[in-house]
């Protein structure tokens, strides 16, 4: 079995999870196929990287949208060799 989900999260903020999930992971998987999920409901950090050029990569959701983001998530992985980061 792959795995192809990163899961970031912590209920606490200011730990570093999209710190995490917006800068090491992307660096570490630079040469492979993924994308960023940013599950919050101020989602500043995709506010930061409107220019960057992973903007193409990040979706932002907010909590109350952020199950059913999962639950399309669940399905497209079964189908796509794309790894996931989502920062919840």
């Amino acid at each position: 079995m792959v795995y192809k989900n990163i899961v970031v999260a912590n209920t606490k903020g200011g730990v570093g999870k999209s710190t995490i999930s917006f800068h090491i992971l992307p660096h570490i998987l630079k040469d492979l196929e993924f994308r960023v999920i940013e599950i919050d409901n101020n989602n500043n950090t995709t506010k930061y990287l409107q220019n960057s050029h992973l903007r193409e990569r990040i979706t932002s959701v907010n909590i109350e949208e952020g199950t059913s983001k999962l639950e399309e998530l669940v399905v497209e992985n079964m189908v796509s060799d794309e790894i996931t980061i989502i920062d919840a």
